[in-house]
């Protein structure tokens, strides 16, 4: 060890530098109980410390790297933090419901899941999940206002919050690909310790080939061709083109059944399409028909002649324009460019009409309906379309473990499964408002039957409405016979199932709580 320490000494002083005993310890990374044999050690003829941690880029490690220190630090971070926001609001009043929810998932979780993808194996544990799920609770109970006995699990699913066991895996597999893109290491999957989280968070999509490459810079390229987005000198729709001119049209179409390109030329009188599949996005067609623009030219020896190349997209003309280059469709189209040698123009039609471009519209809408002989990813897989996938792994994930709660019927009855929409408008609502419609979809209202059971409420709980049955939520949202009209009036029924009450807007929801004319929402005190 000492000798190892010279060594780095001895680089230093090559390169100029200087290391400062004072800021150096020594951190043994090793599962032995007695650590005699590695010390001491002394830098410039200075002991230096030996720690049982050491802190580097904001994340702890501690000499068993079992993560137990990190994990604490950030929980006691999180919760320090978190509380102060809770001082910002009570049950009715202070932040709104949608600024509380974008300071825990912005400023509050993104410190939390730091450094993911070298301690992710802990989130894993039983013990780190509850731990975890405490700091969720609080951020849930701060945003909706709900009593305390509500279940974690239902405010999650209908805030449409992650768990954040779940979170964690995705920020350390999306690390994972990032590495991978970048082959550092060369082999990702088989570094030690990540295989499990390659195959953990998978989707078919992250095995295929990829369109993002690491950033390139091309500065000389604004010689070779020009970008204009004239809109007005396309008002008129009849332009005059200079007679020597190429002139090309692009255009692009996604359906259902695919996506595709199309080029239409009017010198020289030519017109191609090209499938590409399900997986390319608009971006990448837009860029694609340009391409194929450029190697139509490029195989024909087009040499020293203005050449008008026509897209309707502003996405495509401000990327080939800027010199940053983070797409390798974008870097081969910028590459034909250069090898073109000509005068090129990318005007864009600002609207529809122009014969040249309803032309190249046709001839995309029917490559778009035709199937790609081959490999789907004809482009590569952009970047968005591996974080949608990620994304939607974790929604199937958060939904199985939704399911396989084995308690909850109330919540799993009217809240269904996550829909971001719904969360959506919940965050729209005033704090009030919002509590109110946590307590009917999870089932803890203050209502006498729900009080009755635990504890607060000794007298009798049935409906105090139509004074049959026992006073719970479901039984006066769905089926009270006093509250038929309203239910009618609200719904177009004079019942409801729960299934309905799920699916409801949160708008309809909000109107029959306030025509029924709810009591113990505004004050509960009586019923006890």
């Amino acid at each position: 060890m000492q000798e190892a320490l010279n060594v780095v000494v001895k680089w230093a002083v090559i390169e100029g530098l200087n290391i400062s005993p004072h800021k150096t310890s020594i951190v043994p990374f090793t599962n032995r109980m007695n650590t005699d044999g590695l010390g001491p050690l002394t830098l410039y003829g200075k002991e230096l410390t030996m720690l049982d941690m050491g802190k580097y880029l904001g994340v702890t490690l501690d000499s068993k790297l079992n993560w137990n220190q990190h994990l604490q630090k950030i929980i006691n971070k999180a919760q320090t933090t978190f509380a102060v926001v809770r001082y910002t609001c009570g049950k009715k009043w202070g932040l709104r419901p949608n600024m509380v929810q974008w300071l825990y998932t912005r400023v509050n979780r993104p410190s939390i899941i730091h450094g993911a993808l070298v301690w992710w194996s802990k989130a894993m544990q039983k013990t780190t999940e509850t731990q975890l799920g405490r700091i969720q609770r609080m951020a849930c109970l701060a945003i909706t206002g709900a009593m305390k006995l509500t279940p974690t699990a239902a405010m999650e699913i209908l805030l449409n919050l992650t768990l954040l066991d779940m979170v964690i895996q995705v920020e350390a597999r999306m690390a994972l690909y990032r590495l991978h893109i970048l082959k550092q290491p060369a082999n990702p999957k088989a570094e030690a310790g990540l295989p499990y989280i390659w195959k953990n968070v998978s989707d078919p999509l992250l095995e295929m080939r990829v369109d993002h490459t690491t950033p390139v810079y091309y500065y000389y390229y604004s010689k070779v061709f020009s970008v204009i987005m004239d809109w007005d000198h396309w008002k008129s729709k009849d332009p005059v083109f200079p007679e020597e001119a190429l002139i090309w049209f692009t255009d692009s179409s996604k359906a259902n059944s695919g996506t595709g390109s199309g080029i239409f030329g009017l010198r020289p009188n030519r017109s191609f399409s090209f499938p590409l599949g399900k997986f390319a996005t608009v971006f990448q067609t837009k860029i694609y028909a340009i391409l194929q623009c450029e190697c139509e030219n490029i195989r024909r020896a087009y040499k020293k002649k203005q050449i008008l190349i026509f897209s309707d997209s502003q996405a495509a003309l401000k990327t080939l324009s800027g010199p940053k280059v983070t797409s390798r469709l974008v870097a081969e189209c910028l590459d034909a460019l250069s090898a073109l040698a000509s005068l090129m123009r990318l005007p864009s039609p600002g609207c529809r009409g122009i014969p040249g471009n309803e032309e190249a519209d046709k001839l995309a809408r029917q490559a778009s309906a035709t199937p790609l002989l081959g490999p789907q990813m004809g482009l590569g897989i952009p970047k968005c379309s591996i974080r949608e996938a990620i994304k939607n792994w974790t929604e199937m994930q958060h939904l199985r473990a939704w399911i396989d709660l084995p308690d909850l019927r109330h919540g799993k009855l009217f809240i269904g499964r996550p829909c971001k929409k719904r969360a959506d408008d919940l965050l729209k609502l005033s704090r009030h408002q919002l509590k109110m419609v946590t307590a009917i979809y999870t089932g803890h209202a203050p209502v006498r039957g729900h009080m009755y059971t635990t504890g607060p409420f000794d007298g009798d709980p049935i409906c105090r409405f139509c004074g049959m049955e026992t006073e719970k939520e479901q039984h006066i949202v769905c089926c009270c016979k006093t509250l038929a009209r309203q239910r009618y009036n609200v719904f177009g029924r004079v019942t409801v199932e729960p299934k309905d009450i799920s699916t409801a807007s949160i708008r309809d929801l909000c109107r029959f709580i306030r025509s029924a004319g709810f009591p113990w929402f505004v004050r509960h005190s009586h019923l006890i």
